[in-house]
């Protein structure tokens, strides 16, 4: 039985409990957030004593820190990131080391990765392959949108990018477009479309194995039950690494990896007087 705390915001602590009620491997030992006691059969903890006297931690805060993350892998605890914070490279090289000398468990939950029908597909895609992304570009939270799309693909590919290809334009009336092309060094290749003319219907991520069957997925995630599913399904991965068993890993070097494409990307929209990341 692992013990796991939940640490949350204060909205979002009920669908957590009772989406880690489903599993028999988990015993909720106790809650910590803004909330009045009240609300919840459980008890509530303050943060540290959360983290000691759990094996494992769920975060889901939106401003999560990476003092947060070091304490709770000092006391040896596996962890959960529904969110992770901004970081630098530096911390993200601490924090691994740290890791590697509890042998601690960490699984960033990123939507792409952990939807069923895709995690399947990164078990046994072959390569080298063509990916084909195509999405809305959501100005407001590009940065973030490329991140999960970005983190989705070094997972699958565990390799640094060989070479980074940026196209973009800002034009009025929904004409905005970003065309990346990422090439991997097992010969594999990404290429995103994101522009302000796609709409949620139009969303789809295409995979062209080599001596393999084409395969199309849409992108679109409305219903809160398939992102509960997705959810879920992450849960499953992370207690298999916890036990030691073959499992689905996103973590700190997939993130290392998917920060450095990023602010290479970046920099090309910056040469191409691409504001919307600036």
């Amino acid at each position: 039985m692992i013990r796991i705390g939940i640490l949350s915001g204060d909205n979002s602590s009920t669908e957590s409990i009772k989406l880690i009620q489903q599993f028999k491997d988990f015993k909720i030992t106790g809650i910590a957030q803004n909330t009045n006691e009240q609300d919840t059969i459980y008890q509530q903890y303050t943060i540290e004593d959360l983290v000691s006297n759990s094996d494992a931690t769920y975060f889901n805060l939106g401003n999560l820190s990476v003092d947060l993350i070091q304490m709770g892998i000092k006391k040896s605890n596996h962890l959960f990131l529904k969110q992770f914070p901004k970081i630098q490279f530096g911390q993200i090289r601490q924090l691994s080391s740290l890791v590697d000398e509890a042998g601690s468990s960490i699984l960033l939950f990123n939507p792409f990765v952990f939807q069923p029908e895709l995690s399947k597909l990164i078990e046994q895609l072959n390569v080298p392959h063509l990916i084909n992304i195509r999405v809305p570009l959501f100005e407001t939270a590009l940065e973030h949108q490329l991140q999960d799309l970005i983190l989705f693909l070094v997972t699958l590919e565990k390799l640094e990018c060989k070479k980074i290809e940026v196209f973009a334009f800002e034009g009025s009336h929904k004409s905005s477009l970003i065309h990346i092309h990422l090439y991997f060094p097992n010969g594999s290749l990404a290429e995103i479309h994101l522009g302000a003319m796609f709409s949620n219907s139009q969303s789809v991520m295409e995979f062209f194995p080599k001596d393999a069957k084409h395969t199309s997925f849409p992108m679109h995630q409305s219903v809160q039950k398939e992102k509960l599913l997705i959810e879920k399904n992450a849960l499953i991965h992370f207690i298999r690494s916890i036990q030691n068993k073959p499992a689905i890993s996103v973590s700190l070097s997939e993130l290392e990896l998917a920060i450095s494409i990023l602010d290479e990307i970046k920099k090309k929209l910056n040469y191409l007087g691409y504001s919307l990341l600036n």
